[in-house]
């Protein structure tokens, strides 16, 4: 039930949510069915969110007793969001997060909201990490939530279409997680975290979906509120 509270895209911190490159796809003519956004929701959630957002919130979760190791891992997960445009609409999403789950931080949620005044540590897999442990599949489902709703106003698809899809990648969800936790294993070392000794997918992204997260700065029009 907390997992559904925190990652339901009905939540406030959905005023601050974006189509991270999806629109950019729409607009160059790459995605117009169900089967080419398929394609690309398969590739942003393996190749994007499970070796960033996934593997630093399960990461974050494992590191909760040493806050200095935290902090550090809030700073490189911060500064590995290589679209200006894309780091802000994440630190928004973890200040809204933080704001409006005021009423129930314990201290960690505390010390991390007022950590968040400084944009160079927020984060929002952190910030869903101090409120809640071990729901990395609620995180990527609720993900594929949020860009599924998009892509039926944008592209758009009929709700029976977007819910066979959110039907189907239900098993996305898992496969995204389940990549997440071995890139969060291999990248603990005596239950400490450092780049040094890191597995190497961590933070990393396809550069075609960079591209388009850049582009996305420079569209000519918005085909919806993000």
């Amino acid at each position: 039930m907390l997992g559904q509270f925190l990652f339901d895209s009905t939540f406030a911190n959905g005023a601050y949510s974006h189509s991270f490159g999806l629109e950019s796809y729409i607009s160059w003519g790459k995605i117009k069915n169900e089967q080419s956004y398929q394609v690309w929701l398969e590739s942003y959630m393996l190749d994007v969110f499970a070796p960033a957002d996934a593997a630093v919130y399960i990461l974050a979760c494992k590191l909760k007793e040493k806050r200095l190791s935290l902090l550090k891992l809030a700073r490189i997960a911060n500064a590995s969001i290589a679209s200006f445009e894309s780091r802000t609409g994440a630190i928004n999403m973890a200040r809204a997060t933080l704001k409006n789950t005021e009423f129930m931080h314990n201290d960690l949620a505390k010390w991390y909201f007022k950590i968040c005044d400084n944009d160079n540590y927020t984060h929002p897999a952190i910030a869903f990490s101090v409120l809640a442990d071990d729901k990395v599949e609620s995180y990527a489902y609720a993900c594929i939530k949020t860009l599924t709703q998009n892509a039926t106003r944008a592209i758009p698809l009929s709700y029976r279409k977007s819910s066979e899809l959110l039907y189907k990648n239900i098993d996305l969800a898992k496969k995204c997680a389940l990549k997440a936790k071995q890139i969060a294993d291999n990248s603990l070392k005596n239950n400490s975290f450092s780049l040094n000794n890191c597995d190497y997918r961590l933070f990393s992204t396809h550069h075609e979906l960079d591209i388009a997260m850049f582009a996305h700065e420079k569209l000519d029009f918005r085909l919806f509120m993000s």
